[in-house]
């Protein structure tokens, strides 16, 4: 049986549509946060031979190089994803000089096609709602009208 997976989110009102209380957003409540050594643990919960201080010096490692992968302009992909660098901002035209100012350099993270292909497998399960700075508060439920298209 393929696995399966359950993201919880929480619903916080639209900021663009203030006046709709139907329109809501959902922010996905991180089941946990994980990190290279847990990675390894779970290599070598697995049965791998390989020591977990040998696993996390080789993702010292990988991890070193993409970050001057990143840092050179260069765009790196794996089974995962892809990242690659962005400058925003807007230029005049081609004598426009960078200004820190009004530029700014960072990187776009695109998931792989394996990994959008994978998402199919996720539900989701509202778990609860915030006002617009965070704090809990009463869901609004409703239930959508009745037409000819989705009458049962």
């Amino acid at each position: 049986m393929a696995k399966k997976y359950v993201w919880s989110i929480v619903l916080r009102p639209n900021p663009f549509t203030q006046d709709n209380d139907r329109d809501q957003l959902a922010d996905v409540v991180p089941a946990a946060a994980k990190r290279d050594e847990d990675i390894a643990d779970a290599i070598v919960a697995e049965g791998s031979e390989i020591k977990k201080e040998t696993i996390l010096n080789i993702l010292s490692l990988r991890n070193k190089k993409v970050f001057e992968y990143a840092l050179s302009g260069c765009t790196y992909s794996n089974e995962v994803g892809s990242l690659s660098p962005r400058v925003s901002g807007v230029f005049e035209d081609i004598n426009s000089v960078f200004d820190t100012a009004l530029h700014k350099c960072s990187f776009d993270i695109m998931p792989s096609a394996s990994l959008r292909a994978e998402t199919s497998k996720i539900s989701v399960k509202v778990t609860g709602c915030k006002d617009s700075g965070g704090a809990a508060t009463r869901c609004i439920s409703w239930t959508k009208p009745k037409t000819e298209a989705n009458a049962s």
